[in-house]
């Protein structure tokens, strides 16, 4: 599998995608006061600018507000962010000792969807927040249905200090990983095994320096393969007709997939096969290894060794 795998990818050329959320850089205190809502106790934004570059600043008072657990700054914003799986927003702040962590919420519907990250040091970082990070509570409504947005800095030390953002966005690749969901399997060893199998290809394509991204039985039943070009699917023994259906969905508007082991009828048909058919080995090594043709396919090897006992025929 790895070998073809490869060359898949790079064909494809993976990369990675952005989409700006928020650059901060408002060109009146008044318009960013109006975007960036602050909270109970929390100082307003303020416009300031380094280097011909604007960006947002505010204080955390958590020396002269004893009694102040954090800092808020909410921004109303509909957004639909089923697609991206990283969130990444550049800060800095005088003195960081002053910070315990910053936490990044995502407002939906009725709940929220909340991950932290800290400034490490003093002046200008990127904290990353991975999707698979944040936490829900209360009843989001979903990451396609986002309404809001908001930053807090929660107590540290107990100092003030000026805070500065410059930069939100979301992030996603060309490359998607199909993980079985455990929330929908979870106990079964045969889905526990398909995990340490999607791991091992994960880790193979980060080796090589190939970017990916998970995505899961339930968030694919989402909008959430948007416009990238592959989805890889080592082994799933439970994918299920919705899954399925959104897979053939995604080829047949010119998508890939690779898909190792078992292929659903649907989706065979989709990918252009035909019949598929098991088969057993006649004898021991019968299916030893896999020989290639193929000369105009730079670096393809002559053959690759593997040790199935069994494979799926198709017409």
């Amino acid at each position: 599998m790895g070998n073809g795998l490869i060359l898949l990818v790079f064909s494809l050329a993976a990369a990675e995608r952005e989409r700006v959320i928020d650059a901060f850089d408002y060109r009146q205190a008044a318009a960013a006061q109006q975007a960036w809502e602050a909270g109970a106790g929390t100082p307003p934004v303020e416009v300031a600018m380094h280097g011909g570059k604007r960006y947002l600043e505010f204080s955390a008072p958590f020396g002269s507000q004893r009694e102040l657990p954090r800092t808020i700054h909410d921004r109303s914003i509909e957004l639909d962010l089923s697609v991206p799986t990283e969130f990444r927003l550049e800060m800095a702040a005088e003195k960081p000792e002053a910070i315990g962590h910053v936490t990044l919420y995502f407002r939906s519907g009725k709940g929220w969807y909340g991950a932290g990250a800290n400034l490490a040091k003093a002046g200008w970082q990127t904290l990353r927040f991975t999707k698979s990070a944040f936490r829900p509570e209360d009843e989001p409504a979903g990451w396609h249905r986002i309404d809001g947005i908001r930053i807090s800095c929660w107590r540290g030390r107990p100092v003030d200090t000026a805070v500065r953002v410059r930069r939100l966005t979301a992030v996603w690749h060309d490359v998607a990983l199909l993980v079985p969901d455990p929330e929908v399997h979870g106990g079964q060893r045969e889905v526990a095994f398909a995990a340490e199998v999607v791991e091992r290809v994960g880790e193979m394509l980060q080796r090589i320096g190939l970017v990916w991204d998970p995505i899961t039985d339930s968030q694919l039943a989402a909008p959430a393969l948007g416009t990238r070009r592959l989805v890889i699917v080592p082994y799933h023994p439970r994918l299920g007709s919705r899954a399925t259906a959104r897979l053939v969905e995604f080829v047949r508007n010119g998508g890939k997939v690779f898909i190792a082991y078992s292929v659903p009828a649907p989706l065979a048909e989709a990918m252009g096969f035909g019949q598929l058919r098991y088969v057993s080995q006649k004898r021991r090594g019968w299916f030893a290894e896999m020989r290639f043709e193929a000369d105009d396919v730079p670096g393809l090897p002559e053959r690759v060794r593997q040790a199935s006992w069994n494979i799926t025929a198709a017409e």
